[in-house]
């Protein structure tokens, strides 16, 4: 569970060590859209 405020990506970063970079990605891309391999008509890469 992520703790109220804070992000997955800050937990994450916090087990790095600290000169490593976390980016966040796929905020709005849903699992099921990645399993399709589709998203309006246009294949995933």
């Amino acid at each position: 569970m992520t703790p109220e405020g804070s992000s997955s990506a800050e937990e994450t970063a916090r087990l790095l060590p600290e000169a490593t970079a976390v980016v966040k990605a796929f905020n709005t891309t849903f699992a099921s859209t990645l399993v399709k391999g589709e998203a309006a008509g246009e294949t995933l890469r």
